[in-house]
């Protein structure tokens, strides 16, 4: 049910809701933590939680898969809270392998053409590097083994902030595991590499939600505690903050109101304009979902929802090879 009116409050609850809110930082349930790690750190951790008012806390269950009070559509992955997809069988065409909860459109370099490799940082195919040259700041390294560009290739490779290098993302990593973060921040996202404070709202202390941000916060009581974000309504039934409760609610950059309660570009290929006719798993309109989807001349191949020139050198006429989606 949202809250279309606010309740009268006493001057003492505000009071009482203003401290809260001001003073208590977001409890979080107690995890386990890491038999390695050394007295002193976890000295260190309680007090810095007593310091802050968290609570040490332990994430859970399953059957306990929302976020900001909605329940994740595809479920939950571990290390990434809600998913886009639990196996393959839930993504598309375009992107046809479930990794880490996400749609991709490679798992490893057999999944490209040849010439190309699968490059972990995005999973998307791309021309094969050479050596270090090849590459990009965010991926400055060659690997020899595979022809992809990577962040990383051991963990020397990483600054001592990121010291674990993740193998899946190619990327140097704060944590790759729970046991890798500390209290304050127990949650291990492993889709980014950093340690968060919440995945899914099970992670937080009974009375608060886990919010976009992974930060536990309290769930609303009234419209007022929303604030004037994207997400102004309250939605009492699960003290969630919502953008919309029907179309009506939407602007029109956005005028579908999803069963999440957030406004989005489209629900299905009917909300989408000509010019972008198909809603991809993201809620967005896209150009294409598939290469076969590609009608302009010149433009035959699918990436990202958009038409390109190529996505392999087999697109390109006269020997000329496809980099970056253009034939040169």
């Amino acid at each position: 049910m949202l809250v279309g009116v606010d309740p009268i409050l006493s001057p003492e609850v505000l009071l009482m809701m203003t401290t809260e809110r001001t003073v208590s930082a977001p409890p979080i349930r107690p995890r386990p933590v890491s038999s390695s790690m050394r007295w002193q750190a976890l000295l260190a951790g309680a007090l810095a939680l007593a310091g802050l008012g968290v609570l040490a806390a332990s994430c859970g269950a399953s059957g306990s898969c929302s976020v900001s009070g909605q329940k994740c559509a595809h479920g939950c992955a571990p290390g990434v809270g809600c998913a886009e997809c639990s196996g393959d069988v839930d993504c598309h065409p375009g992107a046809p392998f479930c990794v880490v909860g996400a749609c991709v459109a490679c798992r490893g370099t057999s999944d490209c053409a040849a010439g190309q490799a699968c490059y972990p940082r995005d999973h998307q195919c791309d021309t094969k590097c050479a050596g270090n040259g090849d590459c990009s700041n965010k991926a400055p390294l060659c690997d020899p083994g595979s022809g992809a560009c990577v962040g990383c290739l051991k963990p020397t490779d990483c600054p001592s902030g990121a010291p674990i290098c993740d193998t899946t993302r190619g990327q140097c990593a704060q944590c790759g595991s729970n046991s890798d973060c500390g209290a304050a921040a127990p949650a291990c996202d492993v889709s980014a590499g950093k340690c968060r404070q919440c995945l899914v709202d099970h992670d937080c202390q009974s009375g608060y939600l886990c919010t976009d941000n992974q930060t536990c916060q309290p769930g609303c009581k009234a419209n007022a505690d929303c604030g004037q974000g994207d997400r102004p309504l309250c939605d009492l039934a699960t003290g969630a903050c919502v953008g919309c409760a029907s179309n009506s609610d939407c602007g029109a950059a956005a005028h579908v109101c999803s069963p999440s309660g957030v406004c989005v570009q489209c629900a299905s290929g009917g909300d989408c304009p000509a010019a972008a006719p198909f809603c991809d798993p993201n809620n967005g309109c896209v150009a294409c979902l598939v290469s076969t989807d590609c009608k302009v001349p010149g433009l035959p191949a699918c990436h990202n929802g958009a038409c390109v020139q190529c996505e392999s050198s087999q697109n390109c006429p006269g020997g000329a090879k496809c980099h970056h989606n253009v034939c040169q």
